[in-house]
């Protein structure tokens, strides 16, 4: 950045989700006084203006923000940074504009003749590829910032625990004695479980009964804290159900947990040592009011809070010194998502979950990861830290079923309030395209596994290509696609 501000170019920064990141902002604002702009979108609309007018006349040479940052109007552009990459956050799915942040920052780079960064400890497979045939070129750093060394990881099969009795409701007796010890030590403890709410749903143990969402097509959450279901997609509550509208009976039990189920666990447990501490959460709706995270992290920071429980939120973007242990909560829900880069963002997630302990040389860091399944070959190169090892068998089994990035994808999503009319438009949709080429496979139309979100219902056709570098133009009555 130095070298590019020397040159009289411009600076764009692109992070995957500003609110995690007040660290970053005031070490970049503490290396550029007064140059910083970040732009984001939380801001209101006259910051946004401010912003655009301070960019647009060259008053700020930097800007550090998220996805939409990527279309800042800087001039004379010398240097984008991509941090973590491999973040599924850059996508842009709905509302339109659809685009790919990351991808779009390379073409940008392209059209404005500048140099690109793209950073990540965990790189997506596609970009390792890319880094690795010679299209990128690619820079290891082998060591991690002031000496630290990688934290130690071990892993609790809570198949064994269960049948040892080892456990207190979703968490080992094994990670509770580590919790204790660091406790007692004064140092800092993050809790990681991709699930809010206090338990995944509730359910008749009589009829089976599951209550779901009124507009989506899933089920409800239940969140203890005000007791009530909510909707995770479109944000509705329900009051908690008490009668079953199946068969009448109030005879409900809660299936799963979330980050507020650890959070009284942890709370009641440590109650019964007589250990009194202060437990903080950190996902959606915890941290929803503004500043909320920030004085959160403050706290924790300070030492006035003992234990962050919390989603993806506390993966990345945290670098606390005072944190010397990580509990990882069931993983393996993450590897069964129905998606080809399961494993890929489970390895994602734990190692970066992980790298949030043992950040000094002073005060090295430990990992606990729960699971089920501790030889995955998700979970086993991450125990290990080694990427390479995750890359080598991913990329065989991309190959071996052709996915990316040995074939393209491009997924078509029809919605609309009325099914049938939905329906009929993805079949007519598939019918005018031409399906004579010996490299593109049609897939679809069918309903994906959530079929309804917002009273809309949603129905997709896939499109596989073997011509992974060409570009195919299809002629639509006169519209080239």
């Amino acid at each position: 950045i130095k070298k590019a501000l020397s040159q009289n170019k411009s600076v764009l920064i692109l992070v995957p989700e500003i609110s995690l990141t007040p660290q970053l902002i005031a070490r970049f604002e503490l290396a550029f006084p007064r140059q910083i702009c970040v732009v984001h979108s939380k801001m209101s609309y006259g910051e946004r203006y401010d912003s655009w007018k301070s960019i647009l006349n060259g008053q700020k040479k930097i800007v550090l923000g998220v996805r939409t940052a990527l279309f800042s109007p800087l001039t004379n552009l010398g240097l984008i940074i991509v941090d973590e990459e491999h973040e599924q956050t850059y996508k842009q799915e709905s509302p339109s504009p659809r685009y790919q942040a990351r991808d779009s920052a390379i073409i940008r780079a392209k059209i404005e003749n500048s140099v690109i960064i793209l950073g990540s400890a965990t790189p997506s497979v596609e970009s390792y590829y890319n880094a690795i045939t010679g299209k990128y070129k690619l820079i290891n750093i082998s060591n991690r910032a002031d000496n630290a060394q990688l934290p130690k990881i071990t892993t609790v099969d809570m198949k064994e625990a269960r049948q040892k009795n080892l456990i207190h409701g979703p968490l080992s007796k094994f990670l509770l004695d580590k919790i204790e010890d660091r406790l007692q030590k004064k140092e800092g403890i993050i809790i990681f479980i991709n699930r809010r709410g206090f338990s995944s749903l509730i359910q008749c143990k009589d009829c089976g009964y599951v209550p779901e969402c009124n507009h989506c097509s899933v089920s409800l959450t239940y969140h203890k804290a005000d007791n009530s279901l909510k909707c995770h997609y479109c944000g509705s509550s329900y009051s908690k159900t008490e009668i079953c509208n199946e068969c009448g009976s109030s005879n409900f039990g809660e299936i799963g947990f979330g980050t507020q189920r650890i959070e009284d666990d942890l709370l009641e447990y440590f109650k019964n040592k007589k250990i009194n501490l202060n437990i903080q959460r950190i996902d959606q709706d915890s941290a929803s009011r503004k500043g909320k995270l920030k004085n959160i992290l403050s706290d924790f920071n300070q030492s006035k809070i003992d234990i962050l429980v919390g989603t993806q939120m506390v993966a990345k973007g945290l670098d606390f010194p005072r944190v010397t242990l990580v509990g990882i909560i069931n993983p393996d829900l993450q590897m069964f998502v129905p998606d080809f880069r399961a494993f890929e963002r489970t390895f994602q997630l734990i190692t970066q979950v992980s790298g949030r302990a043992g950040r000094t040389a002073e005060k090295p860091g430990e990992v606990i990861i729960q699971t089920s399944r501790p030889m995955n070959p998700a979970i086993l190169p991450a125990i290990k830290s080694d990427f390479k090892m995750f890359y080598e068998q991913e990329i065989e089994t991309r190959k071996k079923a052709n996915y990316p990035p040995f074939s393209r994808f491009c997924l078509i999503e029809f919605l609309g309030k009325n099914f049938e009319n939905v329906k009929a438009h993805a079949k007519y949709f598939k019918k005018i395209l031409p399906l004579n080429t010996d490299f593109l496979e049609i897939l679809g139309p069918s309903e994906p596994s959530i079929f309804k979100i917002r009273n809309k219902y949603r129905i997709c056709l896939l499109y596989t290509s073997d011509a992974a570098d060409d570009l195919l133009c299809v002629d639509l009555g006169g519209r080239r696609i």
